[in-house]
């Protein structure tokens, strides 16, 4: 089904289930297209997610949101502006979208535990490089989302 939502994450969990083998460590979140591909199911995730050391976002069949640490989040309605051309995040009538779409981005990031796996990636390098310090920072943001704050206007 072209309108089921999908992620790059889902790859690995795809091969795997193909190949027969079992689901690679770490890779929990990721879900087999298989039953997709062919044909057999109907019932699939209505959120997909992604972040990097400088953003999250969570994107519904309608909606897309994406938060930063440092500036104004974004959000687009993608059935009426395809393009991404019109920020949504700061309008009252999309007050209601956006605070579910922040709920569902805070259970995401309290599941995955995505604050302390940068710490590990942090822990790795010379604190004081330029890359650590911002993953040191990336670090905080995500667990100020994991705490009920953290997702800026």
């Amino acid at each position: 089904d072209a309108s089921s939502l999908v992620s790059s994450l889902d790859i690995p969990a795809t091969l795997c289930d193909y190949a027969g083998a079992p689901a690679l460590p770490d890779a929990d979140v990721g879900a087999s297209l298989r039953p997709l591909l062919e044909g057999k199911r109907s019932d699939w995730r209505d959120h997909v997610f992604g972040e990097t050391d400088h953003s999250a976002g969570v994107r519904n069949a309608r909606y897309k949101a994406i938060f930063y640490p440092d500036q104004p989040a974004r959000m687009f309605d993608r059935h009426e502006d395809p393009r991404e051309m019109r920020n949504r995040a700061a309008s009252p009538e999309h007050a209601g979208t956006r605070k579910g779409l922040e709920v569902r981005l805070r259970e995401y990031v309290r599941a995955r535990k995505i604050a302390p796996h940068l710490g590990k990636a942090e822990a790795v390098g010379n604190k004081r490089r330029p890359e650590v310090q911002r993953l040191s920072q990336s670090r905080a943001w995500y667990e100020s989302i994991a705490a009920g704050e953290g997702l800026s206007a």
